[in-house]
């Protein structure tokens, strides 16, 4: 009888050590090939910012967008250029404020647009994509290949998923 306790209890103990490997309680912003299984992770804290900094192909200035994990939602909040020239806003969308910083450079803010995930393509040529998060600057070159396409999204992983996945260390 002792026995079938001591069994029953060692049971029901892996059975919840195993459920807890699977259940997810890590956020992170996840980078992934959209054509793979693969997966790189950063742990992030619920409302921080990130920001992609890139060339833009066309007038080859830069271009900085401002996001934050919301959830598990993307906002877009924020973004500066150099110049408003094709594929540039030359002002804000209706609930946003336009405004031209000390520097000379266009701002957006107040944006409020929300992705559960967004591509990106890894620039080949000039773009020299930039993941900016944690203090640390993250050419997405040393991520993935140049060229590759990417979705970014935020989600919570599980210590399975995590063990999986690549933790780019920042």
């Amino acid at each position: 009888m002792k026995k079938n306790r001591v069994k029953r209890m060692f049971i029901g103990s892996s059975i919840l050590i195993l459920a807890l490997f699977f259940i997810p309680f890590t956020k992170c912003l996840i980078i992934s090939p959209v054509e793979e299984q693969s997966f790189t992770y950063i742990p992030i804290q619920p409302n921080e910012v990130f920001r992609i900094e890139y060339t833009h192909s066309i007038h080859l200035s830069q271009v900085e967008e401002w996001y934050a994990a919301r959830n598990h939602k993307i906002e877009l909040f924020k973004m500066v250029y150099e110049d408003t020239s094709i594929g540039m806003p030359s002002k804000g969308d209706e609930g946003t404020s336009f405004r031209i910083t000390e520097e000379g450079k266009y701002e957006i803010s107040n944006m409020n647009r929300f992705f559960s995930s967004f591509h990106l393509r890894i620039g080949q040529v000039k773009a020299n994509h930039l993941l900016h998060i944690k203090e640390e600057t993250i050419p997405f070159r040393e991520i993935y290949h140049e060229g590759t396409l990417v979705e970014i999204k935020v989600d919570t992983l599980s210590l399975w998923q995590l063990w999986r996945g690549v933790n780019f260390h920042v």
